[in-house]
């Protein structure tokens, strides 16, 4: 994620509405797998009502991936989340 002008690693969690607007956006995209080579941007969506209640919902879209940003994810992925998928405990990095 882009961070006031720093690349970082998140994790998203989506519930209710912005579950079903990811879960919409990934089958227009041909799958998840189709959004590994691309940086997807999230916006504001158009407002909607369930009940009494009013929000927002959200919009995705792909964009290109630069390919410095592509090694960084490929580096992240190597040495931290790999790791950490496997139970190793990765060096600690400075954010």
């Amino acid at each position: 994620m882009n961070i006031e002008g720093v690349w970082e690693p998140v994790q998203l969690d989506f519930s209710g509405a912005s579950l079903g607007d990811w879960m919409t956006f990934v089958e227009s995209v041909g799958g998840k797998w189709n959004l590994y080579q691309n940086v997807i941007s999230i916006t504001k969506g158009e407002q909607k009502k369930k009940g009494a209640v009013k929000f927002f919902g959200l919009t995705f879209k792909q964009g290109e991936l630069p390919t410095e940003l592509s090694d960084e994810a490929n580096t992240f992925n190597d040495d931290m989340l790999q790791p950490y998928l496997k139970g190793k405990t990765a060096e600690p990095v400075a954010v």
